[in-house]
């Protein structure tokens, strides 16, 4: 099964720059790129369903699995790279701090798609996907432009993807 993905490269949001010291209390660099990687769900993510659920438990691994890969690239680069867990908005290999990560709003001040409120979960509307959509975030040390070529050239090994880069407007 072909999994369509869309990912873009961005300078930190100001909530990132703003409490980048309590996201990652233990880097001691700026964060200077946010790599959204943004999958195409067969269903409706605004439904919870037992169907939905594993769905998602399958979208988050294949997303961990993606965002190793780019971080290992990254970090062979000598840049401090690190994956936001969607589940938990917490760093998979820093140190946690106090504030979590979401993916949602991380989405939405970068891409500007809109967001609607289900249940008090807030949820993207993906121009084409609508809330068919599971976001993820990964932040980095390297450059924008050297963290769009890693993760250009990372999703290339990634044969069960359908890659799209997503053209911020």
């Amino acid at each position: 099964m072909t999994v369509q993905i869309q990912y873009s490269v961005h300078p930190p949001t100001l909530f990132i720059q703003r409490f980048q010291h309590r996201l990652l209390p233990g880097w001691s660099v700026s964060i200077s790129s946010v790599i959204l990687i943004l999958q195409h769900s067969s269903l409706d993510l605004q439904e919870d369903t037992i169907a939905t659920q594993f769905h998602k438990s399958e979208m988050r691994r294949r997303f961990l699995d993606l965002g190793n890969a780019i971080a290992t690239q990254l970090n062979q680069h000598n840049y401090l790279t690190d994956i936001f867990d969607p589940r938990t908005g917490m760093p998979v290999f820093s140190e946690s701090g106090c504030v979590v990560l979401d993916d949602v709003a991380i989405a939405h001040a970068c891409l500007g798609y809109p967001v609607c409120d289900r249940n008090g979960c807030a949820i993207l509307l993906h121009p084409q996907w609508s809330s068919a959509v599971y976001p993820a975030t990964l932040v980095s040390s390297a450059p924008v432009p050297v963290a769009e070529k890693i993760t250009s050239r990372t999703m290339l090994y990634f044969a069960d993807f359908s890659v799209h880069t997503t053209i911020p407007e």
